[in-house]
């Protein structure tokens, strides 16, 4: 038989925020009992299936931020468990938000505080005088009050309307 952990975790501040969040969320869910580890839990728009032991849940929340999802606390909430906390990840809770800060953390000095090197090297932006290679030409401007579609002129019979090409 599958037994679930009922000790309580000291978790952090976030992590109590989207478990009280997603209990409140989950006040309209109805839970069906499948058997000893899986639950089906539904709302209006959809079912969804609830798996303790192989921890896979069909809506996918809990795997992606390693908190409950509403269908699991549901689920807490029908079999009577206090502590949600237990199910939380070990990256949620206090004893490692203070190792992660128990070395010591460097500030960054304000800007007149930095130290300018002796040489500076002015870098200036490359010039845009032609159009970059590859890049297509515009043909889709309005032209301007006045202004009328230009002809094309040949360059060895100088007539207008074709081009050398053609």
């Amino acid at each position: 038989m599958f037994v679930i952990a009922e000790s309580k975790k000291d978790v952090t501040e976030y992590a109590e925020k989207v478990i009280d969040g997603r209990i409140n969320k989950s006040l309209g869910f109805r839970v069906y009992q499948i058997n000893q580890i899986r639950y089906e839990v539904t709302n209006q728009m959809k079912n969804v299936i609830v798996n303790f032991e192989s921890r896979h849940y069909t809506c996918g929340k809990w795997q992606l931020s390693d908190i409950p999802c509403t269908h699991a606390m549901v689920v807490f909430k029908e079999l009577r468990y206090q502590h949600c906390s237990a199910w939380v990840s070990s990256y949620f809770t206090m004893e490692t938000y203070r190792s992660t800060y128990a070395e010591v953390v460097f500030h960054v000095p304000v800007p007149t505080e930095y130290e300018d090197p002796d040489e500076v090297m002015v870098v200036l932006p490359p010039l845009m005088d032609k159009r970059q290679t590859g890049r297509p030409k515009n043909h889709n401007c309005i032209s301007s009050q006045g202004e009328g579609p230009t002809q094309k002129k040949c360059s060895r019979c100088q007539r207008i309307g074709h081009t050398s090409r053609n």
